[in-house]
């Protein structure tokens, strides 16, 4: 690595590429943010999920099932 004018290293690689070129941070963003959604898209929503409760039967041992 050389060195700047006043001593200190002079810095490379991509983090120093992008922190001294604004267009180039800022592509990998917009494509992480279109990303995002696009990934919505895919999401299903529910008005009120539907859980089948008889799947998970109580635990005997928990002292907060206590049931009489």
């Amino acid at each position: 690595m050389g060195s700047g004018l006043d001593g200190r290293r002079e810095r490379s690689g991509p983090i120093a590429y992008m922190a001294s070129n604004g267009i180039a941070a800022n592509l990998p963003m917009m494509g992480i943010i279109a990303a995002g959604l696009v990934s919505l898209t895919g999401i299903d929503r529910e008005a009120s999920p539907t859980t089948p409760f008889y799947l998970y039967p109580p635990d005997n041992d928990d002292p907060r099932s206590d049931r009489g």
